[in-house]
C-alpha cells in the first residue's frame, strides 16, 4: 500500500470513530482495492 493510500485510509477510519483495535484490524483489510498483493510477492 502506498503512503498516500495509507494516509487516506487512516484518515477515513479515524473519521468513522473506530477504536484502536478496529483501526488496526481494518488497516490490514483490503477495503477498496488499495492493497495490491501482487506487488508484495515480487
Amino acid at each position: 500500500m502506498s503512503i498516500e493510500s495509507m494516509t487516506v485510509k487512516l484518515s477515513w477510519l479515524l473519521a468513522q470513530k473506530f477504536n484502536y483495535e478496529e483501526i488496526k484490524y481494518k488497516m490490514l483489510q483490503d477495503l477498496h482495492g488499495e492493497i495490491n498483493i501482487e506487488n508484495e510477492l515480487i
